[in-house]
């Protein structure tokens, strides 16, 4: 068996517990929180696993809905965290008609100067989206006159 092609992954969990400092990172809790126009659904008792694996069709019924409204919440709080997110996918590369478009929500004509971001002998100008918040860098690596580096 070979491996499988590899995929990013994004956790909001993992996110939220770097990011933030909630009493709790369930995605029922940060729904409530963070006031998603979707909250989480409630799957009913233990007995409703039970009678999904005994091929309760009501059962089943009841779950797919509880599953179906987990996506749509994590999907709402994906979206909320992503300017947050450091390793994510760059979104400007899924629209080569906009390459001034955000990195982070993908959004043309929405970024901001904010400041530089130095380096040991060059700098890279900083960039803040004003659709989505999230903060990226500039592909211009400038060198600067210093001519040595502290160790």
């Amino acid at each position: 068996m070979e491996p499988p092609s590899p995929t990013k992954d994004i956790d909001t969990f993992l996110i939220a517990k770097k990011e933030f400092r909630f009493t709790s990172n369930s995605l029922k809790d940060l729904a409530q929180y963070l006031k998603l126009e979707t909250q989480k659904g409630d799957p009913g008792t233990f007995q409703t696993w039970l009678n999904c694996m005994a091929g309760d069709p009501k059962a089943w019924k009841l779950m797919k809905k509880y599953n179906r409204q987990d996506v749509v919440v994590l999907e709402q709080l994906y979206l909320r965290l992503r300017p947050w997110t450091t390793g994510h996918p760059n979104m400007a590369l899924f629209d080569d008609n906009h390459p001034d478009a955000c990195p982070k929500c993908g959004v043309s004509g929405q970024m901001q100067g904010r400041g530089w971001r130095y380096y040991s002998v060059t700098r890279r100008q900083r960039f803040q989206c004003q659709a989505c918040g999230g903060y990226s860098l500039g592909r211009i690596l400038e060198k600067t006159k210093v001519l040595y580096v502290a160790n």
